[in-house]
């Protein structure tokens, strides 16, 4: 099968969705297919070029524009590239802000109707509109309803054989607004590097320490001062050395986190943006993984699929949001929210994995649902 990605930028390391798609590319490309990547927004590069990158090994011929504006004007080009690859399907992957600095992409249902004409098409809804959270602001909240409109344009112009998302909660939204959805679960953004060095439960926990990992984006007003406080405490109990170890792009509340763990004689290492390999190496040797992701979110986070695949549990420290309509979380297995009222930090630093049920979703267990979903659309 020939199939081409469309998304806004591909520059790697630098938009999560972009590397997800180098990823997924690659591993069709292992699988024996043939695949292209088509960069609408890409604002790593001048003009525009095409070339062929190597994504694990894997060849993948790409087309990069720098700005929506300059594809659209480059259209006979991208329709003649499209050609010249007899594509079997298009693959959108889309996010708002992906194809526009404030995410309002007018012209791109328009665009990308005229682009693919015949050819069978797929979306993947990565994230929908602003202004979910019933505690959004009124400027979010319009904001919002004017990307859910474009979203609706975009399904209607583009009439896809085929739509997924990766979060219960985004089909249930795509659903109020009558588009069917099916659910792609989201692989992790970072490779196991060495199976065999996955460490056993049994080898998770040496001389009575526990190794946390607090991988990716910090989200405002989580739990985390009363969490560590209730951690020194059974710290105390269970005469364990707690450590703390904060890993990627954590953001502006890194140091405040890590002065909350010094503050209570706990030790902590900032670790911050790494190469893969290494980050692999710190999770694969991590005792219970850390996220301040929303729990309605959890699905749409590709550092809490890299952390539960690499065999590590996940605590989640979430902020308190939710959406104007009675929505449940949907908690994937190998996941413990915290909860200071329910007192159960035990639950939280138990290192026993199985415990948990992790669930665990690798590139090439995601890519062979993509490959099934669309032969049957």
């Amino acid at each position: 099968m020939n199939i081409v990605f469309i998304c806004g930028c591909i520059e790697p390391g630098r938009d999560g969705v972009g590397d997800y798609t180098q990823r997924l590319s690659a591993e069709l490309v292992e699988s024996g297919h043939t695949c292209g990547i088509i960069a609408l927004n890409d604002p790593y590069i001048s003009g525009s070029f095409d070339s062929i990158i190597t994504t694990n090994h894997s060849a993948i011929k790409v087309l990069r524009y720098s700005s929506l504006k300059i594809a659209i004007q480059h259209k006979q080009r991208i329709y003649g590239w499209l050609n010249l690859f007899h594509a079997d399907i298009v693959s959108l992957q889309f996010v708002p802000f992906a194809f526009h600095p404030k995410g309002l992409p007018f012209q791109l249902a328009a665009f990308l109707s005229e682009l693919v004409m015949q050819k069978a098409l797929h979306i993947m809804f990565h994230e929908l509109w602003v202004g979910m959270n019933v505690n959004a602001s009124f400027k979010e909240k319009c904001w919002g309803v004017v990307q859910r409109q474009l979203i609706r344009l975009l399904v209607y112009k583009l009439k896809p054989a085929i739509i997924h998302t990766q979060t219960h909660l985004y089909q249930q939204q795509l659903s109020r607004l009558s588009i069917q959805s099916n659910l792609l679960p989201l692989f992790g953004n970072i490779s196991v590097f060495n199976e065999n060095g996955l460490k056993k439960d049994s080898d998770k926990i040496k001389n009575n320490e526990l190794r946390l990992v607090l991988f990716g984006g910090i989200h405002p007003g989580s739990p985390f001062r009363q969490f560590a406080e209730d951690a020194q405490q059974y710290a105390k109990l269970k005469n364990l050395d707690i450590n703390l170890t904060l890993l990627g792009r954590c953001g502006h509340l890194q140091d405040e986190f890590a002065e909350i763990w010094k503050s209570l004689w706990m030790v902590v290492t900032i670790e911050g943006e790494q190469s893969p390999e290494y980050i692999s190496r710190i999770l694969a040797r991590s005792t219970v993984g850390m996220t301040t992701t929303p729990l309605m979110l959890l699905e749409k986070s590709g550092t809490v699929a890299a952390m539960l695949e690499h065999r590590v549990p996940v605590i989640c420290l979430p902020q308190k949001w939710a959406t104007s309509f009675s929505a449940k979380a949907t908690i994937p297995g190998g996941i413990i929210a915290y909860s200071s009222q329910q007192k159960n930090i035990a639950d939280c630093l138990q290192p026993e994995h199985d415990a948990f049920g992790l669930s665990i979703n690798s590139v090439s267990r995601v890519a062979r649902q993509f490959l099934n979903d669309l032969s049957v659309r």
